[in-house]
Order: C-alpha cells, then structure tokens, then sequence
C-alpha cells in the first residue's frame, strides 16, 4: 500500500486502519531502522554476520513481515467486532449468540495488540546484540528505533486495556495477566539497559 493511500485511510472514519494499525506502523519502521543499522555496519564490516547470532537479519526480516501484516490485519479484527454487534438480538437466543460472538471478537483484538508488545520487547535484543559493532552513524538509526519501539508497545497496551474493558471471560484475563506482568517487567528491564548501554558510550 502506497504511504500516502495508508495515511489517507488511517484518517478516515472506518474500521480498516486505526490505533492499532498505527502501532503495528511503529513496529513496522522500527524493525526497518534497526536493520537499516544492521546494513550499514555489515558494509563496513562484511564479517558481521559471524559475529552475531544465526539468521539474525533473517529473523529481522520476518518480525518487519509481522508487523506489516499486522498493519491491515489489526483493523480487521476489529471490523470483526462491528460484525457481531450487528447481528440480530431481538429474542433471547439471538441476544446470547451475539454477546458471544462479541466476546470472541474482542478477545481477538485483545490479542493482537498482546502479541505487538510482546514482539515490541524482543526487538530490544536486536538492538543489544549489534550496540557493539555500531558506530555513531548506526547508532542514531537505533536510538530512533528505540522510540519507535516504546510508540509500538505503549499504544498497544493502550488498545489492550481499551478492549479488556469488554471482555467477562475471567479465566482468559487472568491467563493473560501473569504474562502481561512479565512482559512489562521485561520492557521496563531492556528499556533501563538500552539507555545505560547508550549514555556510556562517548
């Protein structure tokens, strides 16, 4: 899709691109940057790939793939949501089915942006695994990644929140809850890190 076709629909008073779609952009462009990174430092230093860990660029390229599909995706998902609040309601049968298939579809939005953080964290490990290798050059592209990555994960446990609002189903809030916590702790743990790792260097 066309940058500009993208903004265009994001601006729009539709269900196809929203707050969602956003994060997965930021996603999106933060994987590119720190692959940007990765490619300047490997044309100077064609031996990278030896130094870092197997399919790195590899597994790079697949979380930008994600990220991308999660783009359109996202805003699919949530037309799924205005498909079930548009199903009949009016005898009790009807009304249960639809609350049901409400139910579902907001916990398919909830995960959506559950996945986004938790893919948002491991981009850190990226950035860790090349820091030693970067140069000033490459190191203005991670520093912007960085932000990118806090846009991602932050609107996406916005949109989380936002939809865990209505979802009932206690079993499966609580299922998440455990790992939401450790996610969170893990985000805060890199995130202290990187800006240690980066404020140390001359």
């Amino acid at each position: 899709m066309e940058i500009n076709n993208y903004l265009e629909l994001l601006s729009e008073s539709n269900a196809k691109a929203g707050g969602g779609s956003a994060s997965a952009f930021s996603g999106a462009m933060a994987t590119s940057l720190i692959l940007k990174a990765y490619n300047m430092i490997k044309k100077r230093d064609p031996e990278l790939d030896d130094k870092l860990q197997e399919h790195y660029e590899q597994d790079l390229l697949r979380l930008t793939e994600y990220y991308k599909e999660m783009i359109i995706t996202d805003g699919k998902l949530f037309e799924k949501v205005l498909e079930a609040y548009s199903l009949p309601k009016e005898n009790n049968g009807d009304g249960i089915y639809r609350k049901q298939r409400i139910e579902e579809a907001y916990k398919d939005t909830f995960d959506s942006p559950y996945n986004m953080m938790i893919h948002a964290v491991k981009l850190y490990d990226y950035i860790f695994t090349i820091k030693d290798f970067s140069d000033r050059m490459s190191d203005s592209e991670l520093l912007i990644a960085q932000t990118l990555i806090d846009a991602c994960y932050n609107s996406s446990r916005v949109n989380m929140a936002l939809n865990k609002k209505y979802i009932t189903d206690k079993d499966f809030l609580d299922k998440k809850k455990h790992n939401i916590l450790k996610i969170e702790q893990s985000y805060v743990y890199k995130r202290k890190k990187f800006f240690v790792l980066f404020l140390s260097r001359d």
